[in-house]
């Protein structure tokens, strides 16, 4: 089973148009459908209240992490933010068979991950930084590799 965490937070240019979160939305999704995720929780940082659905995975909106996390117990947490000392790389990860994926803010403060895993995604390149719409296909597909092998 694998599920999804991410932090929304409102970005003025995502609401310049009414396809525009649309389209984010489909930027997070289809990078999870494609390695089995069927669930997605949002922690609502702002109470922008994002209205997302999708036929094919179950989506709720929370207030708090904590809140997000209750709803998942039979889940092992592993945080992928950047710059958490003691991260292990991607590349020497063990993924655990229930994973529950917490990406940090693409916005805000760094996630502070307590008795955790907690996995880095190496950088590499002029960009020092990846939305995690980015991040999340990235070590699905490290997932996806690692398990068929």
């Amino acid at each position: 089973m694998i599920a999804i965490v991410i932090h929304w937070e409102r970005a003025a240019w995502a609401y310049k148009s009414k396809e525009a979160l649309h389209k984010i939305q489909k930027w997070h999704t289809f990078g999870m459908k494609a390695y089995g995720v069927n669930k997605l929780l949002i922690v609502d940082v702002d109470k922008s209240n994002p209205n997302w659905s999708d036929a094919e995975m179950k989506v709720d909106n929370y207030a708090t992490l904590e809140r997000a996390l209750e709803e998942i117990p039979e889940y092992e947490f592993v945080y992928v933010e950047y710059g958490v000392p003691g991260s292990i790389p991607l590349s020497e990860y063990k993924h655990p068979k229930n994973s529950a994926y917490i990406f940090g803010s693409d916005y805000g403060a760094t996630l502070e991950p307590k008795k955790k895993d907690c996995v880095l995604i190496e950088q590499s390149g002029e960009y020092p930084y990846l939305w995690a719409a980015q991040c999340i296909p990235i070590v699905l597909h490290d997932r996806y590799v690692k398990e068929n092998m």
